[in-house]
């Protein structure tokens, strides 16, 4: 991987214990609101840490249903309640115990993925085995499954974009939620937020379909955009298309932007964050260039150009009429 902000998995065995440390004093004794702080602090100073979580407690709630599915069979005898009389201490051991035999049995059957992430703020890039390349943007999780017969990325949250070496004898899918987007010889990203998905094509052509009926076979220019009640395709000039990709060199690009939209955008990126409090406020148009992290310049263009309130609240800057 190159430039700044990078950050690469797999992930250390010390932060999987970690995590399964944290899951095991979340569900097997009193949460409290020192143990919600640490855990924030925790899961916040390393994306590693939240990849390494989300993993393990995925694979300590399918051991949970699967046990839910079990019945007692007939003639079961319960023992007497003090030979079952367990401790806080050890129901915790436990919980370790059996965290980590679901994460021993995950890599042992599991397809053998290499995890990547970029935290608030943070590009990354990487070249794959392949030849076909990967840029991420802000807050993003990514999975690589490279196998002589496919080539398999699973886009967990946040954006990519994919520069792929077409080899149509080993197919290259990316799977977002509902979403798969297969190489057909292409340049493309794919954003995915928590209800919706968008796929743009910059060049070559790519399948898109979800689950249900909807597909589509795209051409350059055309963006997706998708969720679970609709699925549209729109096509954009080169310019216009050219701005979805803005963030790669550190910038993002607003042509009389609504200010709720663009505020959004920039929130993406930065721990302070951009508060809009009156609608008609946020229609107003926003035009111009930031860096993605120049909140202050956001700002002042709000106070000195549109001529708006802006008060800054520490971790919030609140703009209004």
């Amino acid at each position: 991987m190159s430039g700044a902000n990078q950050h690469r998995a797999p992930i250390a065995d010390e932060v999987d214990f970690e995590a399964a440390q944290w899951i095991e004093r979340r569900d097997c004794t009193e949460w409290t609101e020192v143990d919600e702080a640490g855990f924030n602090i925790w899961i916040d100073t390393s994306p590693y840490h939240r990849v390494a979580f989300l993993r393990l407690d995925s694979g300590w709630k399918n051991t949970e249903r699967l046990a839910a599915l079990r019945t007692e069979p007939q003639g079961f005898l319960r023992a007497p309640e003090r030979f079952i009389a367990i401790t806080k201490r050890g129901v915790a051991a436990l919980g370790v115990i059996a965290v980590i035999a679901a994460a021993v049995v995950y890599y042992t059957f599991a397809p053998s993925y290499q995890s990547y992430a970029t935290g608030v703020g943070g590009r990354a890039s990487f070249t794959l085995a392949d030849g076909s390349r990967i840029e991420m943007n802000t807050d993003t999780v990514v999975r690589i499954l490279m196998r002589s017969d496919r080539r398999k990325i699973l886009l967990e949250k946040g954006e990519a974009y994919f520069d792929v070496v077409h080899d149509s004898a080993h197919p290259f899918t990316v799977i977002a939620g509902d979403g798969r987007i297969t190489d057909l010889g292409t340049k493309f990203s794919v954003r995915r937020e928590a209800d919706h998905l968008e796929v743009a094509l910059y060049e070559g052509r790519a399948r898109v379909a979800e689950l249900g009926a909807h597909a589509a076979t795209l051409t350059p220019g055309d963006v997706v955009t998708a969720s679970s009640t609709f699925f549209s395709v729109k096509h954009k000039s080169g310019m216009d298309i050219s701005k979805n990709l803005s963030w790669r060199r550190g910038v993002l690009v607003f042509d009389d932007t609504p200010l709720a939209e663009a505020a959004r955008e920039l929130n993406r990126y930065n721990d302070t964050k951009i508060l809009i409090t009156d609608p008609a406020v946020g229609r107003v148009g926003m035009g111009g260039t930031f860096a993605t992290n120049n909140v202050a310049g956001f700002a002042r263009v709000a106070k000195n150009l549109l001529h708006l309130q802006v008060e800054n609240r520490g971790d919030v800057i609140v703009i209004s009429r």
